[in-house]
């Protein structure tokens, strides 16, 4: 990882642009890269799951295995949420 965010920086500076985000579509993660070398993880979710995307956290305080996790907790949670809320609005 610490190759990808110099690589990065490299490329915002010569670009001119102040982050570059890129995607990791199998785990639905999104990293933000910025020039200043920081990296935002968030789980970002197809359109078609209708979920909003949440940050995770800033590497290196939070590695890729753990914002897997993360993400995986999040996705249990929200289909566990919408499914009592499916039971809850079909009681009469």
């Amino acid at each position: 990882m610490k190759i990808c965010v110099t690589a990065a920086v490299t490329i915002l500076n010569s670009l001119k642009k102040s982050r570059r985000t890129k995607y990791e579509m199998d785990n639905f993660l999104r990293f933000d890269f910025s020039k200043g070398g920081k990296v935002t993880i968030y789980a970002e979710f197809p359109k078609g799951m209708q979920l909003k995307g949440r940050k995770l956290g800033q590497w290196p305080e939070l590695s890729l295995d753990i914002a897997r996790e993360k993400r995986t907790f999040f996705l249990a949670y929200v289909s566990l949420s919408d499914s009592l809320w499916g039971i809850l609005g079909a009681l009469p």
